[in-house]
């Protein structure tokens, strides 16, 4: 009995994820539909004409997993399928995939017009949040 009530309070192994971009990007205020077109290789440039570019995270960190599952609503499986097409008709080359939430940042810091995800409590001066996804 009480180790079922303990399973029943354990926390959440999973915290909330957060879509950041760098903090003078100008297109920070970018609705749902706008951010998931951007993941999923749809939108690639600006209305001026810049690309627009996004970071991953490393094909095996369960963030990625999460993230597309739950923002996208494809599998990693359908995402890479979607890149690889992208990439065999020459439109667009998958993202840079990174190790963890700090490589992220690091990355975000050197591309302005850049997009990734992080876990919500890697949050810091160095990107800015557009938008939350809460997890279950």
């Amino acid at each position: 009995m009480i180790a079922s009530l303990f399973c029943l309070s354990s926390p959440n192994t999973y915290a909330d994820i957060a879509i950041v971009t760098h903090p003078d990007n100008p297109m920070a205020d970018l609705d749902e539909d706008q951010l998931k077109r951007i993941f999923l290789g749809v939108k690639r440039k600006r209305a001026s004409g810049e690309k627009i570019l996004i970071i991953d995270q490393y094909r095996n960190n369960s963030i990625r997993t999460i993230f597309y599952q739950t923002f996208t609503g494809k599998s990693v499986a359908q995402i890479n399928s979607r890149w690889a097409s992208l990439l065999f008709s020459g439109k667009a080359t998958p993202p840079q995939q990174v190790l963890d939430d700090k490589a992220v940042k690091d990355w975000i810091q050197t591309h302005p017009f850049g997009f990734g995800y992080i876990h919500i409590e890697s949050l810091d001066s160095k990107v800015k949040q557009i938008m939350s996804i809460p997890l279950q």
